[in-house]
């Protein structure tokens, strides 16, 4: 129970006959008429969210399709394969779940003698400052940047460029997609439960993440001869490849909302179009697919989704939330070739009355959606893989009410790792 109720309504001892008869005819009197105004009560809130849901329904954009919302929600591990329970203390069950649905690396033979097949694969994480704390404070980062060692077998045949906004929320983070302005930033729609919801619209050059570290690696296999922009050539200086060596690369995009408005271009309206957009063109060249296969796309929603509980009723919520879960995951599916989803964290020692809206209901609530969704539909169930982080995350030490410590992010950063 996040709530205790203290029963201050019992009814007082009665002492004698005619108090007793009184209390009685009063409390005849008293029930009927409480009952008639609870119902009154009621039925006028369910009037008012049949309102705004009819409101939502006339739109175009929100067309609340049955597979969105109407199957049942997993309730064991067991019985949803593409769910399992995270355990910092014993990765078995998750191991074995991610076992037998990542995909498998593309194989690549190098050049020269020997025919050496290698492992290939490439990794991108989506998310809000705390898949941000996620990848910059456990090995992913390193482990992902292809002008590192790569246990000694870097890939030699690749030139990459580094993409990074430096820590500043203001950095002009169009140039790092080289991406077009807008000629008119168009501000969220909060009916449609979109972000920005605080610091962006009023500063539309900046993030409303301040600790959202943008930080990927752009490779190619033809030099781009831009003078203007720091290019490596990755070079082989610290060993040789043997057969069944592994080469990544990858990044970190800041998205901060399930349907965030936040990098707008003329082509699209929101972020993850846009994203996506670059994928396609940039990650997923035909050179590139066959050498290295589309990337696995790491994610995560809700942390600031919620924030749209301040303006729509729970009901409302969870059904935009649903959809816009819905629609991110359909716009990524081309470029990605499959989906880890890292459940929310939440804090065990919220309290009686919690100061923020990221409570432990809520964020398993916004759980319970995704899974909603995943399970509704056969084709995401086969390329999402649902990380379920709540329970785990409930008492470990956090770096405050939202953000868990340092440690939670090197453990299951990398435990993720291992996989790369």
């Amino acid at each position: 129970m996040l709530f205790q109720r203290h029963n201050s309504n019992a009814a007082p001892k009665l002492t004698s006959t005619t108090s007793s008869n009184r209390n009685r005819k009063f409390w005849k009197v008293l029930v009927p008429s409480l009952a008639t105004i609870f119902l009154i009560v009621i039925a006028k809130q369910e009037q008012d969210t049949g309102a705004r849901m009819r409101h939502l329904a006339s739109k175009p954009e929100f067309e609340f399709k049955a597979t969105a919302t109407s199957t049942s929600t997993p309730t064991t591990a067991t019985a949803t394969p593409w769910v399992c329970i995270y355990d910092p203390d014993d990765h078995t069950e998750c191991d074995e779940m991610l076992s037998t649905r990542l995909p498998r690396p593309t194989k690549y033979q190098l050049p020269g003698p020997g025919n050496q097949l290698i492992d290939r694969q490439r990794w991108l994480f989506f998310g809000d400052s705390t898949m941000s704390r996620l990848y910059h404070h456990s090995n992913l980062k390193d482990r992902l940047n292809p002008n590192k060692e790569q246990e000694n077998c870097p890939a030699a045949d690749i030139t990459c460029l580094e993409r990074d906004n430096k820590r500043d929320r203001c950095f002009p983070r169009h140039s790092l997609f080289d991406f077009e302005h807008p000629k008119e930033w168009i501000p969220p729609d909060p009916l449609k439960a979109e972000g920005p919801l605080t610091f962006y619209p009023e500063n539309p050059i900046c993030n409303e993440c301040s600790s959202c570290n943008i930080y990927f690696h752009e490779c190619s296999h033809v030099p781009r001869g831009n003078d203007n922009e720091t290019e490596t050539q990755v070079q082989s200086a610290h060993g040789s490849c043997t057969n069944n060596s592994k080469q990544v690369y990858g990044g970190f995009f800041a998205q901060n909302y399930a349907r965030d408005v936040e990098i707008q271009t003329p082509e699209f309206h929101t972020t993850q179009e846009n994203y996506a957009a670059y994928i396609s063109r940039t990650w997923n060249t035909p050179e590139l697919v066959r050498d290295w296969g589309k990337p696995i796309c790491v994610m995560r929603e809700g942390m600031h989704d919620i924030l749209n509980r301040r303006e729509l009723d729970m009901d409302v919520f969870d059904k935009s939330f649903m959809y816009n879960i819905r629609w991110v995951l359909k716009t990524y599916q081309p470029a990605c070739q499959h989906f880890v989803w890292i459940g929310n964290t939440a804090n065990g020692n919220e309290g009686i009355d919690p100061p923020y809206l990221q409570t432990m209901e809520n964020m398993e609530e916004c759980d319970t959606d995704v899974k909603k969704v995943i399970g509704s539909d056969p084709e995401l169930q086969s390329m999402v893989s649902f990380i379920d982080v709540h329970d785990a995350s409930l008492f470990r030490p956090h770096a405050d009410f939202v953000h868990m410590g340092e440690d939670w992010c090197k453990d299951l950063g990398n435990w993720l790792t291992s996989y790369m």
